[in-house]
């Protein structure tokens, strides 16, 4: 019943918004329509010709690609695609749910199903719905592997001795976290927590414990190493990550949004004109003119382009410096505003980590702003619900709570902490909100124990 609820929702869904699918704002479908016909990671300069990138993560655009048909992504194609990923969620959603011990495990699906972002995001050319799959299947891998405390053996013969399941679940764990990190590179965060958290919780024996953790970091490292070499080879960089780090750091911390701070507070109208417009200049001026506040805050001419709102995707710009270059000068200027700023910039992010858990869009008609601030008003009292429930019940104490619920809580913490630095905005926190739901149900669940087995 769940997953004919989804199919039938989330199909309306991408069908009323579908005109939208067609839109690339971040760029996939070109990378995508030139790694099918060339074979090349890349944007088309010329008819015949594809510079490489790292511009944009890989694995979004590698998926596309597939999808690709006489020149274009495949409206159709995508759409499946997008229902497809739903329908995965949610399960995977009440899976992790019932292996969590959970009341109500099947609402953690339909909520997903019905979350605004999630929602929203089906109806897009965008990387939140495949990053919230990837996230989930993690924690699901992670149960698997850990539904209990098993003894340090290496004798196979021990009924305590980790089964098949369970060691499929360890290589796959790793796999799977390496594949979010080239979805989003912001999951490389949540990966080292992990890893981390690994040498302390899981089996009893310490020489295990970093055996594991060992082992998935290994894993992880055969999906994002063959990235890096090949941005080596091609751009003359080990990149593991993006070039769209620095921008993504610049946006976020920038003369001209700390001065919006400054005198507007957590304000999300910010003017981005400004910005634009002396970004748009980097190649034509000296670069230490860019380091300096008041070049920055000067006035745009009337000749600039502006925006209506901020945006995380860089304009198309004339005078740029090259994708490397650019992306090394934009993290200098950052770096040397939060320098020069540093009480603007502890301030900026927690204005940032705000923007970051919005009740509703910037910019949104009266009707939309209510229903998105209703809902979330009501999800998020049920969690901090939830996690005061815990808290009373002590349930940090019970064996292996703490750690079933570890994947999650650390996604939470690792994508707040990042954008509360980087740039941010509601829409890049849609691969943390089953977690939320899930500590939703917490209010509602009586049951406090771990599901044992697989």
């Amino acid at each position: 019943m769940l997953l004919v609820f989804v199919a039938l929702l989330r199909s309306t869904t991408v069908w009323q918004g579908s005109s939208s699918l067609r839109d690339d704002p971040d760029a996939y479908a070109q990378l995508a329509i030139s790694l099918a016909n060339s074979g090349t990671y890349g944007f088309q300069v010329e008819a015949d010709q594809v510079r490489p990138t790292a511009f944009r993560p890989p694995l979004y655009p590698w998926l596309l690609s597939w999808l690709v048909a006489d020149g274009k992504v495949s409206v159709v194609g995508l759409a499946t695609g997008n229902v497809l990923l739903s329908l995965l969620i949610a399960a995977l959603a009440a899976s992790v749910s019932n292996r969590l011990r959970l009341a109500w495990p099947i609402m953690a699906g339909v909520w997903v199903t019905m979350d605004p972002l999630l929602s929203r995001a089906s109806q897009l050319m965008m990387t939140e719905l495949l990053a919230t799959f990837l996230g989930l299947l993690a924690w699901w891998l992670w149960l698997v592997l850990w539904p209990n405390l098993p003894t340090c053996s290496l004798d196979v013969k021990n009924k305590n001795y980790r089964s098949m399941p369970q060691w499929f679940a360890l290589y796959a764990l790793g796999l799977v976290l390496g594949l979010s990190i080239l979805a989003r590179p912001t999951a490389a965060v949540w990966f080292l927590l992990l890893a981390a958290c690994m040498l302390l919780v899981g089996c009893q024996c310490w020489k295990r414990r970093i055996l594991d953790s060992v082992t998935v970091s290994i894993c992880v490292l055969i999906c994002v190493v063959p990235w890096t070499l090949r941005n080596w080879s091609q751009l003359g960089v080990p990149i593991w990550a993006t070039t769209h780090g620095g921008y993504t750091l610049l946006l976020a911390n920038n003369p001209s949004l700390y001065q919006h701070f400054e005198k507007n507070g957590p304000d999300r109208n910010w003017n981005v004109e400004r910005f634009n417009a002396t970004w748009a200049s980097r190649g034509i001026v000296d670069k230490e003119l860019l380091l300096q506040d008041e070049y920055w805050l000067r006035e745009p001419s009337d000749t600039t382009t502006t925006e209506s709102a901020p945006s995380d995707r860089p304009t198309v710009q004339v005078h740029s410096l090259g994708e490397l270059a650019d992306d090394q000068l934009a993290y200098e200027i950052a770096s040397q505003t939060i320098r020069d700023h540093r009480g603007t910039f502890l301030l900026s992010c927690l204005y940032r980590t705000g923007w970051f858990w919005a009740l509703w869009p910037n910019g949104v008609g009266l009707v939309t702003a209510t229903a998105f601030g209703g809902w979330y008003f009501f999800i998020f009292a049920y969690a901090l619900m939830g996690v005061r429930k815990a808290v009373y019940e002590r349930k940090w104490t019970q064996p292996g709570w703490v750690r079933s619920w570890l994947p999650g809580l650390l996604l939470l913490v690792s994508l707040s902490l990042v954008h509360s630095v980087y740039w941010s905005n509601m829409r890049m926190r849609s691969p943390l909100m089953p977690c939320v739901y899930m500590l939703a149900l917490l209010q509602f669940s009586r049951r406090s124990s771990l599901k044992i087995g697989v």
